[in-house]
């Protein structure tokens, strides 16, 4: 009868276990020294950001002399803005493996932090302390102050000459057709001065915007 293949195929299914999560390896938790250095690479990378924007601003646009002294307070302040954001995140979590430990069975949202959870956050919070520390020591050293600053400054001269390279590619079908392109050449610059610079100007100021306001980052991105 037709009925039987299929009853066969039931059978043999019902061999085979239901999957269960709890068979699935242990995943392997990063060790302090790696949390700690991804945590330390996103800080530098994020200092230098806020310095470079801060040269193509000041420096760049506003037509000032370059003087690395004077960015050393802005340096100093993103690293122990850094390194406050560093603690708080350090106390969130300590509060969080302190309720975690009194709490058992499976999670019901990302946040729902139970007794399996209790090591990696306190792996997290034991990271964001060491980084905090480090922050605080970085912005009481000079000369790791200087380094950041003189990498900012070659970012921002790489973000300037992309712009320049954009402005010239533009113009470049200019040279085999105009008799008056040297005449032009000084209000081609001079507008390159006012506009595109200007341009990159209001481009990085609403990046430290929405940096500093999530709200105006939304509305950036949207």
């Amino acid at each position: 009868m037709a009925w039987f293949p299929w009853r066969r195929r039931l059978k043999r299914n019902r061999l085979f276990k239901p999957y269960d999560t709890r068979n699935l390896p242990e995943p392997e938790l990063p060790t302090l020294e790696t949390a700690f250095e991804d945590g330390l690479l996103l800080a530098e990378y994020a200092t230098r950001m806020a310095v470079k924007n801060r040269i193509i601003v000041d420096t760049i646009q506003g037509g000032d002399h370059f003087d690395i002294d004077r960015f050393l307070p802005v340096a100093r302040e993103q690293y122990l803005e850094m390194a406050s954001e560093s603690e708080f995140a350090a106390d969130r979590i300590e509060e969080a493996v302190s309720k975690a430990k009194l709490r058992e069975g499976d999670a019901r949202h990302a946040h729902d932090y139970r007794v399996d959870d209790v090591r990696p956050l306190a792996l997290r919070a034991r990271s964001s302390r060491k980084l905090a520390e480090t922050l605080r020591e970085r912005a009481d050293d000079e000369e790791a102050l200087r380094d950041v600053i003189e990498q900012a400054r070659a970012d921002a001269w790489r973000d300037v000459r992309a712009a320049l390279n954009t402005v010239l590619d533009s113009v470049a079908g200019i040279v085999a057709w105009n008799d008056d392109y040297e005449a032009e050449r000084p209000a081609r610059v001079r507008r390159l001065v006012d506009e595109d610079l200007a341009k990159l100007k209001r481009e990085v100021r609403r990046r430290s915007d929405a940096k500093r306001d999530p709200f105006a980052r939304h509305a950036a991105q949207g």
